[in-house]
């Protein structure tokens, strides 16, 4: 009960975590593929726009990654899920340090990128269950190993002693126990 109650306690916490870690997702996107996104967009080269969509889309817990040009599609991978966290990212020509501000009508599309919350929190139970399984694997072993050492070196001469006691008559007083005991030591009495 305790194990399964800390493993729910830290589930709750990764949980969390992982939630928290998807506005990271999509900012570390927006920083490293919008740039290239937005190149591939401005030159019209279908081959790469395709397979930059591949890698976004193929990032852990991402469901679903578009790239559209102002006009169309140019790529969907992907489908959308429910409860899916969208992001929608603009696509601008970047004139470098020399670009001052955004204007609307440089904008050349827009990636869009789906992040699964319930991939996240099947994932996360999925591993909470393992590690509950292996938990408990480990506790029938340890109890298991503890139940028949306590069986070879104790109960086995309690029960020995035991029906010494019950043999006991007055005709019978001198008689010794002797318990079996392996090893180097002589019998005990």
């Amino acid at each position: 009960v305790l194990v399964t109650a800390i493993g729910g306690v830290e589930l709750w916490q990764k949980r969390a975590s992982e939630l928290r870690n998807i506005d990271e997702r999509f900012t570390l996107i927006e920083q490293s593929s919008v740039p290239a996104v937005s190149e591939l967009v401005w030159h019209l080269n279908e081959e790469g726009i395709a397979r930059l969509a591949e890698g976004i889309a193929g990032q852990r817990d991402v469901s679903r990654g578009t790239i559209g040009s102002a006009q169309e599609v140019l790529a969907d991978i992907g489908k959308s899920v429910p409860r899916a966290i969208h992001r929608e990212l603009a696509l601008v020509r970047s004139l470098g340090p020399l670009q001052k501000k955004t204007k609307p009508q440089d904008l050349l599309g827009v990636l869009t990128v789906e992040v699964d919350q319930g991939a996240i929190e099947q994932r996360l139970l999925t591993e909470f269950v393992y590690k509950w399984l292996a938990n408990l694997l480990l506790v029938v072993l340890v109890a298991g190993f503890v139940l028949l050492l306590l069986e070879r070196k104790v109960m086995r001469h309690v029960r020995c002693v035991a029906a010494y006691v019950d043999q006991r008559t007055p005709e019978n007083l001198d008689e010794r126990l002797t318990l079996e005991r392996s090893g180097k030591a002589d019998s005990a009495e």
